[in-house]
């Protein structure tokens, strides 16, 4: 319970395995695990947070990382391994999700921020565009539409109009970035401070 900031106080929780990173919408949490494995996407039914519920479970092959929410839509990216390491489900009954469509990114896929028809994804650091931008207008199809090579790994994301801000592990600075999304097929570096 946050109602006061200054003395924040815990009124429920699970114990689980390594959780990675959360995402809460209508009185669900969708979390990830890095519990290679195991389950490592996983529902939980929080709309009593005094006793929150599992509700269903997927296994993703390898630790699972970042996860956003947009309507019906759940987004996963996980470690690199065989298959898609960015993913979509249809969350519309959470306690069935139901598997729709991928891409293969051949490398840990960190950040995802969905915007409107776009995800802008964050991978570890490649040869090539370690920042892209993916269509997701058909979720069943997911289509790569552009990127920016940023030089380092990028483990955080965030897109608002025109605009994706991004945190990556640069080697040589710059660790915060803001790149114009305005033509999705090219991305381009607008802004940059070295944190």
């Amino acid at each position: 319970d946050v109602s006061n900031p200054a003395s924040p106080v815990e009124v429920g929780g699970v114990n689980t395995n390594n959780l990675y990173n959360v995402y809460v919408s209508e009185g669900y949490a969708y979390v990830t695990e890095t519990n290679n494995g195991g389950t490592e996407f996983k529902i939980y039914n929080v709309s009593n947070p005094a006793s929150p519920v599992q509700v269903s479970e997927v296994e993703l092959g390898q630790a699972g990382i970042g996860v956003f929410v947009s309507g019906r839509y759940v987004y996963v990216t996980r470690e690199s391994a065989s298959g898609n390491d960015f993913r979509i489900y249809d969350v519309s009954n959470p306690a069935n999700p139901v598997f729709l469509g991928g891409i293969d990114e051949a490398i840990n896929t960190n950040g995802v921020y969905v915007s409107g028809h776009y995800a802008y994804l964050g991978l570890a650091s490649v040869s090539g565009n370690d920042f892209r931008v993916v269509d997701v207008s058909d979720p069943r199809n997911p289509i790569t539409v552009g990127g920016i090579d940023v030089g380092g790994s990028v483990v955080g994301v965030y897109a608002s109009g025109n605009y994706a801000y991004i945190t990556n592990s640069a080697v040589s600075g710059n660790e915060f970035r803001i790149i114009d999304v305005s033509n999705p097929a090219t991305p381009a570096t607008v802004g940059t401070f070295t944190l």
